[in-house]
């Protein structure tokens, strides 16, 4: 016979569902007054478990459940909701621990299998991951019901992900056309198929599978970057800009949109939109040093020197072991004309990293503009043998090369430099840009004007 604090915690579990079916707070207080009453109520401690996980209160949740399995190991209910919170804390190696005692109780329940599946495909357990959406597609696809096909169509999704990564592609592929078969207007599979599109160098199949995504699902801002991202890959700039233009409207904090839009930017040298996206995603993540990094490049780029020198300064404060920062305020303090300061920087570098080629370059130029050709020339060599199509050596060896009067060889570097950057043919094009220095263009006019005179 039930005693009497069994009894008083069942009413008390009963009134708490019927009295407050949608005030959860309200709901564990007097789960909370049941199991004061009775301690080994495992239903009072498995229903608050319960109900602190649909509060996001996970490890009050699991406190909970733990406390109703040990009080009744062999509860079904309390390992379906200690899976269940486990798996939105991410521990997925305990998930799967509990689902596979849950299929012990029902081995042909599909939401199990189905929970399993995606635990394992966190895990990078692709043939686990198989295994397991193939019994979710086996017990529910013979059912015709709303449900069972949903279940089927986001199945044959998952299973197509773990062939995909299996690289297993035509399986891959068969499972994304059956789900749109079973689903036209799911725009998951559409979306998930591009990806394989795209990995396979399909652009044009993965653009388009992504565009029928979002016709169907137009307020995804994820599927406007992927696109915007491929539309790049193809050069087509302008229709990229707009499909990260439209993300950044949907999604206002996600500083991805931005960044990707400024790097498209880059290919148009729209320096002012570049800066003033990088700018917006500074501020929503103000700890990305290669940010600061890429806008200060653009600051530079338009003659902003003292914003520039900040924004190095301020990538080297957030990554101090850059050898690329340190490069940069290197070729900041060159244009400043501190060269002690800027030879410190460019060999910091070098220590940084003796394979990146721009300490040497900017190392060498300190050297060619104090006249110590020898080792300017050394420095440029070893920036080749970095980076054998690094533009600013041959540009650093020819007018070093000008200036010990070897014309033949400063005419081939030059040469090589043009086939990198036609621009600097142009003596308007190099005196207009804001990035070079005095001393730097009347270097190439003269090295221009002997070049032209002795061709003549």
């Amino acid at each position: 016979m039930a005693s009497w604090r069994e009894i008083r915690a069942k009413v008390l579990i009963g009134q708490a569902y019927a009295r407050y079916p949608n005030d959860p707070a309200r709901k564990i207080k007097l789960l909370s007054k049941a199991i004061a009453i009775n301690p080994k109520s495992h239903d009072a401690y498995c229903l608050r478990g319960a109900e602190k996980y649909r509060a996001k209160d996970y490890n009050g949740a699991i406190a909970d459940l733990d406390k109703a399995l040990a009080i009744k190991p062999d509860m079904e209910t309390a390992f379906f909701y200690r899976a269940g919170t486990y798996f939105a804390m991410r521990d997925f190696e305990a998930a799967i621990r509990d689902g596979l005692r849950l299929v012990q109780f029902t081995p042909d329940d599909y939401k199990v299998h189905f929970m399993c599946a995606t635990a394992k495909i966190n895990l990078n357990d692709y043939n686990g991951a198989l295994e397991d959406y193939s019994k979710v597609i086996r017990l529910v696809l013979p059912n015709k019901s709303k449900e069972s096909q949903e279940s089927a169509y986001f199945a044959l999704c998952g299973r197509a992900l773990a062939y995909f990564e299996l690289e297993q592609i035509d399986n891959a592929l068969q499972d994304y056309e059956t789900a749109i078969q079973l689903d036209p207007l799911g725009w998951v599979a559409y979306s998930d198929r591009a990806r394989v599109y795209e990995k396979h160098g399909d652009m044009g199949a993965a653009i388009a599978d992504l565009t029928t995504a979002l016709g169907i699902n137009s307020e995804d801002s994820d599927i406007y970057l992927r696109r915007g991202k491929l539309l790049k890959k193809q050069k087509d700039y302008n229709a990229a800009i707009a499909n990260f233009t439209e993300a950044i409207r949907l999604a206002p904090n996600d500083a991805n949109g931005y960044v990707e839009r400024a790097l498209t930017y880059d290919f148009k040298e729209d320096h002012a939109s570049i800066i003033r996206d990088f700018s917006e995603a500074i501020r929503l993540k103000p700890d990305e040093w290669s940010w600061f990094t890429d806008r200060g490049v653009s600051r530079n780029k338009i003659g902003d020197l003292d914003g520039a020198l900040a924004d190095f300064q301020q990538s080297r404060d957030l990554n101090p072991t850059s050898a690329l920062v340190h490069s940069n305020l290197a070729s900041i303090y060159i244009q400043k004309d501190a060269l002690n300061t800027a030879l410190e920087y460019a060999e910091k570098a070098i220590e940084l990293d003796p394979t990146y080629h721009n300490g040497y370059n900017n190392r060498g130029e300190v050297y060619r503009l104090r006249g110590h050709y020898d080792a300017a020339i050394a420095d440029f060599e070893e920036a080749q043998q970095c980076k054998p199509d690094s533009l600013y050596s041959f540009i650093g060896l020819a007018l070093t090369h000008f200036k010990l009067g070897n014309i033949e060889q400063a005419r081939s570097f030059w040469t090589q430099a043009l086939a990198l950057e036609p621009r600097y043919g142009d003596i308007d094009w190099v005196r207009n840009n804001p990035a070079h220095i005095k001393t730097f263009i009347a270097d190439v006019e003269a090295l221009l004007a002997a070049i032209n005179r002795d061709g003549k």
